[in-house]
């Protein structure tokens, strides 16, 4: 009866030091919690780069820029599009060239549409296969005044002004759109900051951490089972104290 009393006494404290610090956790966000009004914590942020990655709030792969003119530099990085740094465009496909033509900014992809914007990034036109007839197009490029785009049968095609018409054409006098660099350190940090904004409200980190889920699918079945380690401590505590000690 001794050694039984010994061994249940022992696996009350491993159970109660395993239980400890997820019952830590639970007890101080939920002290936060119930005074989010008043520490205002939907008001203040956090951003760090490992949360916003567990969020799924981080930029993913290696960031292309195109360096249209002194003035502007084009970047994809993951799905989104910048113009010096600001979001203005989320696409899947891959960016292979821009140009600047009369203020606006023609962007080519791996497929259709051409996507034209202005010079501070909002949406003109878009132009599909009812302009260009043509396949997939390699590279895009420029005269004077007009778009110019090379497709991957070798053939180029010249677009009118308005862009509404296209016809094939030589390659002489096309100036071709600036390969594609990476963007500096300056330029990275800037579209993460914009990509991200503020971060996330501490209530909903806290309410996260607290209900187990900032952990994925496992968090909420991780903090059920301490929920029912912690009935198996009560019960096992209440056990040892209910049952008569010898003199």
């Amino acid at each position: 009866m001794a050694r039984r009393r010994r061994r249940v006494r022992s696996w009350h404290r491993i159970l109660g030091l395993i239980l400890a610090l997820p019952l830590l956790v639970v007890s101080i966000t939920g002290v936060f919690l119930n005074h989010t009004v008043g520490l205002r914590l939907d008001e203040h942020t956090v951003a760090w780069p490992m949360l916003m990655k567990r969020y799924d709030m981080g930029l993913t792969g290696e960031p292309i820029s195109f360096e249209v003119n002194s003035q502007l530099t084009v970047t994809q990085w993951g799905t989104e599009c910048f113009f010096n740094g600001q979001s203005v465009l989320t696409d899947e496909r891959s960016l292979i060239g821009v140009v600047v033509i009369a203020d606006q900014v023609v962007l080519a992809f791996e497929s259709l549409p051409l996507e034209v914007y202005d010079t501070s990034g909002l949406l003109q036109m878009q132009v599909d296969d009812t302009t260009y007839p043509g396949p997939d197009i390699i590279r895009i490029g420029q005269t004077s005044e007009t778009l110019v785009v090379q497709s991957s049968e070798g053939v180029s095609y010249e677009f009118t002004e308005d862009l509404f018409e296209c016809s094939p054409r030589d390659i002489q006098g096309v100036t071709w759109g600036s390969a594609s660099s990476e963007p500096s350190s300056e330029l990275r940090e800037t579209m993460t900051q914009a990509y991200r904004g503020d971060g996330l409200p501490w209530s909903r980190v806290l309410l996260d951490l607290h209900s187990g889920r900032l952990f994925g699918s496992v968090g909420p079945w991780l903090l059920d089972l301490s929920v029912l380690g912690l009935l198996a401590l009560v019960f096992s505590g209440l056990k040892l104290s209910l049952r008569p000690t010898r003199p």
